[in-house]
């Protein structure tokens, strides 16, 4: 079964790249078992989620904007999705195990 095959399988949505790309090595990186790119598809597809919380939170009134309703502290919601930013980044790493920085 072909890497792009496995993905589907698993119930993940169809890849925009073809399978050639999946043969292609990035430098420092390793070639990558199809389980592999399914976990890693896995985090990429719950920080797309996360991106949608976060794009909701950029969109209520800060703090100093209104008096009336939710809202948010922006420097919070900044901060926070820094985070989640180094956070999927590190899931996405502890998988691929790139060589090096």
């Amino acid at each position: 079964m072909a890497a792009a095959d496995s993905l589907i399988g698993a119930g993940l949505a169809p890849s925009p790249y073809s399978e050639a790309s999946y043969i292609m090595q990035v430098l420092g990186y390793r070639e990558l078992t199809t389980e592999e790119l399914t976990k890693i598809n896995q985090i990429k597809q719950l920080g797309d989620e996360m991106q949608k919380l976060i794009d909701h939170l950029e969109n209520i009134p800060g703090h100093t904007e209104s008096r009336i309703g939710l809202t948010v502290d922006k420097r919070w919601v900044s901060i926070g999705k820094t985070h989640l930013q180094q956070g999927f980044m590190a899931l996405t790493r502890s998988v691929a195990k790139p060589n090096g920085i």
